[in-house]
């Protein structure tokens, strides 16, 4: 006992010598981590995160790199390129910029795509390099828009399409036509979406087109009107399936009721008299038939005509 308890003081006088270099370290430690988050931080809100461009997709990535050139105050840089006019101390300003917004193109290039602007010296010719391979010149333009208005012409609600999905291809189309540099008033999208719409949502339009202004009707407002209807549909169908099963499932049964209070040995029909009157009847008319049908044959037991013997 005493022997542990002399080995259990020498570790806290250890522990005591060298507490003051671990809690030093932990602490330098924690500093540098701290340090290195920030920095990391900091580079990744100067530097924002755009996609590679690879060579597909060119509308999609332009509008990320529009965006980005816009936060810095590069975008008129790119679009207009360098004044030859300015003065020297604002020409010097200025070329900084053209090469910040060039450095930003050139990170956001694929190495297969970067080699076709090796050539540019300036931000606005690599911009223009790129959007005429990728985009292509005007007749080319002209001809995706031409397809483009085809194909937003032939686009119809399917049957059993939600609302969601078919806005979603209709506004697919519209974003297309609006990347190439037409404009496309959100009128002309509302307007388009109510008349292709299937014919279930007949009663829904009208009241849309009576109770709302479509002149400043935006395309959220209008189909957030269009899900609440399509929800209102849904449960409506829902009951009525309901109704329509009950009703298959209860009509045998009833029929079997009704017929089951007049029914002899006639079969399900009922007749003037209840009970067994319509069985008798029958028996009648079927003997009267099978002595016409035997009147004339000789019985083959007692020789004489008109039955035979069984």
């Amino acid at each position: 006992m005493a022997e542990g308890g002399a080995d259990w003081m020498e570790f806290v006088l250890l522990a005591s010598l060298f507490w003051p270099l671990y809690y030093v370290d932990f602490v330098v430690l924690q500093w540098y981590q701290r340090i290195g988050a920030m920095a990391g931080g900091s580079s990744s809100s100067s530097q924002p995160n755009v996609l590679l461009f690879k060579g597909e997709n060119y509308n999609l990535w332009s509008l990320k790199m529009k965006t980005v050139f816009r936060s810095k105050d590069l975008w008129s840089i790119v679009e207009k390129g360098i004044a030859e006019e300015a003065d020297n101390n604002r020409l010097n300003e200025i070329m900084k910029k053209d090469a910040k917004a060039l450095c930003l193109i050139q990170q956001n290039l694929d190495d297969r795509v970067l080699l076709r602007i090796t050539e540019a010296k300036t931000a606005k010719q690599a911009w223009e390099v790129l959007k005429t391979q990728y985009q292509g010149n005007e007749n080319n333009v002209s001809v995706k828009l031409h397809s483009l208005h085809r194909e937003l012409d032939v686009t119809k609600m399917k049957h059993g399409e939600k609302i969601e999905d078919f806005s979603t291809r209709v506004l697919d189309i519209v974003y297309q036509i609006k990347v190439l540099g037409e404009e496309f008033p959100e009128k002309k999208v509302v307007t388009k979406i109510l008349r292709s719409l299937t014919p279930r949502f007949t009663n829904v339009v009208s009241s849309i087109v009576e109770a709302k202004n479509l002149s400043t009707l935006t395309v959220d407002e209008l189909c957030g009107s269009l899900r609440s209807h399509e929800s209102i549909l849904n449960n409506a169908g829902d009951q009525d399936e309901v109704k329509t099963l009950h009703v298959r499932t209860t009509l045998p049964g009833d029929h079997l009721n009704r017929g089951g209070r007049g029914r002899g040995r006639g079969g399900f029909h009922r007749g003037k008299g209840r009970g067994h009157g319509r069985g008798r009847n029958s028996e009648i008319s079927h003997s009267a038939e099978s002595s016409q049908q035997n009147k004339g044959m000789q019985c083959f037991i007692c020789k004489k005509y008109g039955h035979i013997k069984s």
